[in-house]
């Protein structure tokens, strides 16, 4: 265990911070997984403020370190450069900021915000913009993601996820919203933590390839095929079902036809508003 911990922070901050985290996320885990509502968030103000400081301070104390400015040639894609750890905290941000905005509205505007679907976009096209500033810092190698699969099937399952988990910030889900981007903010940060194991030899590529896959379909299982078990989908145009149209068509924007990533987002609402407003689809029943 004293492996894992680093000169560059003498007083362990990170440490200690990354072990509340952890035991903060055993306990909504279990929340969860029990299926309580909003996994035991919304019930007191002052408990989710404090939840909520402890989530991004992980990632705000990982610049305590010093890490390889780029990914060295032949490694596998689970280890920790500096590109990495900005993408971590830009995107872990994102849903920080969402799960703060979806608390205030649970606790201060019951009744819906008046623009929050148009908070919904600026949220994510501001993480694209920063998330792409990051990577003009460094130099051009291959992308996080697609670095740790060697297979296409591999990179295309957690590529695609990734595509599905923007779609759902974008689209929302009334039911799950506040407990899904929690999981998202806890899979960035685990993920961190399996790839410094991963860079100090403490597990070989398998498993933190296992360890990332079993947490990016965990995710799917609780979100989406768990949901549909309990409420069957009422036909291909259910209103759940949109999100995986959103992701669906953006990733075949990016992957197959090179847009880049804002005209890709653009491209694919500008679809799924069409096909929604002209056609009448994905209407809630």
């Amino acid at each position: 265990m004293a492996h894992l911990f680093s000169h560059h922070d003498p007083f362990h901050i990170h440490a200690f911070f990354g072990l509340l985290t952890l035991f903060h996320f055993f306990y909504r885990f279990t929340q969860l997984l029990k299926d309580v509502e909003d996994s035991g968030f919304g019930v007191d103000v002052k408990q989710d403020v404090f939840c909520l400081l402890i989530m991004i301070l992980p990632n705000l104390t990982s610049f305590l370190f010093r890490i390889v400015p780029i990914k060295k040639h032949g490694m596998d894609g689970f280890t920790i450069w500096k590109e990495y750890r900005w993408h971590a905290t830009i995107f872990t941000l994102r849903s920080w900021v969402f799960l703060a905005m979806l608390l205030y509205e649970k606790h201060f505007k019951p009744d819906g915000l008046v623009y929050k679907q148009t908070y919904r976009v600026i949220i994510c096209f501001t993480t694209m913009f920063c998330a792409q500033l990051a990577t003009t810092l460094f130099p051009p190698q291959v992308s996080t993601i697609r670095g740790m699969y060697k297979n296409f099937w591999g990179s295309f399952a957690a590529g695609f996820l990734q595509f599905l988990g923007t779609a759902f910030e974008l689209c929302g889900s009334p039911r799950d919203d506040i407990s899904a981007n929690y999981l998202m903010i806890i899979i960035i940060q685990l993920n961190a933590f399996n790839m410094t194991l991963r860079k100090k030899r403490k597990v070989g590529p398998n498993s933190a390839r296992a360890f990332y896959t079993f947490m990016l379909g965990s995710a799917f299982y609780l979100f989406t095929v768990r949901r549909f078990m309990e409420d069957p989908p009422n036909g291909i145009f259910d209103p759940r079902f949109k999100s995986i149209y959103l992701a669906a068509i953006s990733y075949y924007f990016r992957r197959s036809l090179r847009y880049n990533r804002f005209n890709t987002w653009a491209a694919g609402l500008a679809c799924i508003h069409m096909s929604s407003n002209f056609l009448g689809v994905y209407r809630e029943v």
